[in-house]
């Protein structure tokens, strides 16, 4: 059986080391299980497909890895980019064996809170879906899945927090893989109104070995979440110039520099691929 690992990738867009643009962003994660079938997240804009699948190869030692399931946190171009491409492009579809999709949308794409739409990403998602031809799981909250013994826990989903959404990455699932030895927290670009509907709902139940840190340590979840998260490790999924831009606000957004300061270790994408043992 092969060990579990996860791998935070270097996308394209974490090497950017240019003037501060807030697109310089890009998240993408690959899980190997026991099984030597892989869980992804995200996956980064379309030019990081040949990346994912170079990593996916030497992970799993096959030339057409299987991912068991591919999970979306949320429709944002940054995140779904590389699944789009995928779903477009026949031959990239041929490179990967996906088994299931695992994301949720709200009934429209208009979200509540401030009247924009979203319909061009909804848009997106729908047809790649379409494209890919696999199944797809909604999961809600306080679901588990279980992938090769791999526990994937919903402490968040869109549907939570219908009323309140702002945003893409206000629709963000906050979820926690388990492996053997360690658990990984992910909130995507979770917000910090519904990091805190965590924190009040799951209160004893959150704390995790490693957490990724949300909107790529730029703003995003609630000081509180972190607290009770208390991560030893960290993955921020973060460009030298994201970097530079919190270092020079001389704080940062509170919540994840609270992460920085607590945790015993930080990895950043753009220092390149990371791998830890689950």
């Amino acid at each position: 059986m092969a060990k579990e690992i996860i791998c935070q990738l270097c996308t394209e867009a974490t090497n950017y080391n240019g003037e501060w643009q807030w697109n310089a962003a890009g998240m993408a994660y690959l899980i190997r299980t026991k099984n030597n079938r892989l869980i992804a997240i995200d996956g980064g804009f379309k030019e990081d497909v040949p990346h994912l699948w170079e990593k996916a190869k030497e992970m799993t030692g096959e030339e057409r890895p299987t991912v068991a399931m591919w999970i979306l946190t949320h429709p944002h171009l940054d995140h779904y980019g590389a699944l789009q491409e995928i779903g477009a492009n026949e031959e990239y579809h041929s490179l990967f064996n996906i088994e299931k999709l695992c994301y949720q949308l709200t009934e429209t794409p208009i979200l509540p809170l401030r009247g924009i739409s979203y319909e061009k990403d909804f848009n997106a998602v729908h047809l790649f879906t379409e494209q890919l031809g696999v199944p797809v799981v909604t999961p809600h909250t306080d679901d588990v899945f279980d992938i090769d013994g791999m526990k994937i826990r919903f402490f968040f989903t869109p549907e939570d927090d219908g009323d309140k959404l702002s945003d893409v990455n206000s629709m963000s699932m906050v979820f926690r893989i388990a492996g053997p030895n360690k658990t990984v927290m992910f909130p995507g670009d979770a917000h910090h109104h519904s990091t805190s509907m965590v924190c009040y709902k799951y209160w004893s139940e959150l704390k995790s070995d490693v957490c990724q840190i949300s909107h790529h340590g730029l703003t995003g979840a609630a000081e509180c979440f972190y607290a009770r998260v208390a991560a030893e490790t960290i993955l921020t999924p973060i460009s030298p110039a994201g970097d530079r831009f919190i270092n020079e606000l001389g704080a940062g957004h509170v919540g994840a520099m609270y992460a920085r300061r607590v945790a015993e270790r930080e990895i950043k994408a753009y220092e390149g691929d990371a791998i830890l043992e689950l």
